[in-house]
């Protein structure tokens, strides 16, 4: 009963939810005809954060509060769900936003343009000038307008054949994020667009071999510090404040600024991505939304065989959570030991370590352990999730062991010593399965948080669940649905993890675990054999 009423609870709070988000453009008043009509305090304006829209922001709406986004489909559903007025991006990717989210329009002008260009180390000089040269080259004789009329002006573009080197000097680490349609994106498994064409032809140009690394944007330029990758190829925009820190190459394409409204904002006859004119009384709502649902699953599942994404992804998530769990069970009941030794020095290590891990994010701790001390060692960035996960939860197990063994009544262990224990049979016989009784109910909470915690390891290159979740919004441009499918299956796993560690909690528990005496049949079980 308890169960039934739970799961009504829960279904009650999704469809809330999606209520919420299909009516939140109801209340939306046309008022905006041009970028102009967005310089008004209360509006605010989503914009990728360090780039040229932020200063296309300030300078154009300087009386409405900007919010900052990383990948551009989430500035996409802070639009869709009315927490951003507007967002402004470049124009790459906008007429595929507009394809698939028809409850939005692009405003007519353009503000300003964007330069797009490669990015390597401050004491690279040699490497910039080389890409420098190749680029000059492919403006020259016609190849870079070729690159832009396949990827950018037309949907769908094909990576054409290009020939690798036979004889390469050198292989290199190339940065890109992987999630910016038409420049770098997954099809079928595989990266392609504009900026993925631009490494092949330059790896031919130079006779070199390449290898890429995919990362959010902000790990990319600490990445390329660090010496993890050589050049950062990822639709990346050209700002002064950049320039301090790296060299840009110069521009390889030219792009604009677009301003992206919804259209129940917008005061006006716009025109489709599809060609097709209409005004702002067509709106999706409730019914186009569950209308939509069968085609939102195809397109995060069905289409280029994206389930095996999700697969990939969710395999990781899994085997960092339950290594570390291993390991960091071990380091923690090493610590605890430590923690409860007699000697003050062991103590005094202890007692800073759990401080010091506790204090710090565990964001920080993994980009610490990729970025610096790992920085010079080639190692796959999931054995450091598993190491700075493995730190991280030894911090917290250690002192939940601590508190469980402090709650065993000392008496037993006197009486246990009085009777010819010895301090490890003691520990064994009568301390520990009194405290796995005190340990397990908080001990399963901590390895579940930890769970959901693992969804932050995109930052240091690795595709986990959440990262392949975000790979598949930056393909389809669908805001929501995605999101909720990682959140379901996220509940799925922890609660698979609950039923085990609790299965395990019930055994170690005498009070609650069932008694079978021996000799003793049971009755009802007795009957049931003679009717059969």
């Amino acid at each position: 009963m308890r169960k039934g009423a739970l799961s009504i609870y829960a279904l009650l709070m999704c469809m809330t939810v999606v209520f919420l988000i299909c009516g939140c453009s109801a209340a939306d008043e046309a008022k905006i005809s041009s970028a102009s009509d967005l310089n008004q305090a209360g509006y605010i304006i989503g914009v990728p954060e360090g780039t040229p829209p932020e200063e296309v922001a300030k300078e154009y709406m300087p009386n409405a509060e900007i919010s900052y986004f990383t990948q551009f489909i989430d500035g996409v559903a802070a639009l869709k769900s009315g927490k951003a007025t507007a967002v402004i991006y470049d124009s790459s990717g906008v007429d595929r936003i507009l394809l698939s989210n028809p409850d939005l329009i692009k405003l007519p002008e353009e503000l300003g343009n964007i330069e797009i260009a490669t990015v390597v180390g401050l004491n690279n000089t040699g490497l910039n000038d080389q890409i420098n040269a190749f680029i000059k080259q492919i403006h020259e004789d016609g190849t870079a307008d070729e690159m832009v009329t396949r990827w950018i002006d037309n949907i769908g573009g094909k990576m054409p054949d290009i020939p690798k080197p036979q004889n390469p000097e050198k292989k290199l680490t190339i940065i890109t994020n992987g999630m910016t349609e038409p420049m770098n994106y997954y099809e079928n498994g595989q990266l392609t667009g504009y900026d993925i064409e631009f490494m092949k032809r330059f790896a031919n140009y130079a006779n070199i071999d390449f290898e890429i690394v995919t990362m959010d944007y902000a790990a990319m330029i600490p990445a390329l510090q660090s010496g993890k990758g050589d050049i950062i190829i990822s639709d990346f925009f050209k700002t002064d404040e950049r320039g301090q820190e790296v060299l840009y190459s110069d521009a390889y394409v030219v792009l604009h600024n677009s301003v992206l409204v919804r259209k129940t904002m917008y005061n006006g006859v716009v025109e489709n991505a599809d060609g097709t004119v209409t005004t702002n009384e067509n709106q999706t709502g409730i019914g186009s939304f569950f209308g939509s649902l069968q085609n939102s699953f195809n397109k995060t599942f069905i289409v280029e065989d994206r389930y095996k994404l999700v697969l990939d992804g969710l395999w990781t998530t899994i085997v960092i959570s339950l290594l570390s769990l291993v390991f960091g069970s071990i380091l923690g009941a090493l610590i605890c030991a430590m923690r409860k030794s007699r000697s003050r020095l062991l103590s005094g290590i202890a007692i800073v370590y759990i401080r010091l891990i506790q204090g710090v994010p565990i964001v920080l701790t993994l980009m610490i352990l990729y970025y610096i001390l790992f920085a010079s060692v080639d190692i796959d960035p999931v054995l450091i999730a598993v190491v700075g996960f493995s730190i991280n939860f030894a911090a917290y197990s250690a002192e939940i062991f601590r508190t469980a063994i402090d709650a065993t009544d000392k008496g037993q262990l006197e009486a246990a010593y009085a009777l010819g224990f010895t301090k490890v049979s003691s520990f064994f016989k009568v301390t520990l399965p009194q405290a796995l009784r005190h340990i397990l109910p908080i001990f399963k909470g901590e390895f579940i948080s930890m769970v959901k915690m693992t969804s932050v390891v995109g930052y240091i290159a690795i595709q986990d669940l959440t990262k392949m979740t975000d790979i598949i919004r930056s393909r389809t441009f669908d805001a929501f649905f995605p999101l909720f499918v990682t959140a379901f299956i996220y509940f799925v796993i922890t609660y698979l993890f609950i039923i085990v560690l609790g299965k395990i909690e019930v055994q170690v528990d005498p009070k609650r675990r069932k008694r079978i005496v021996k000799g003793i049949v049971d009755p009802e079980a007795r009957a049931m054999e003679v009717v059969k």
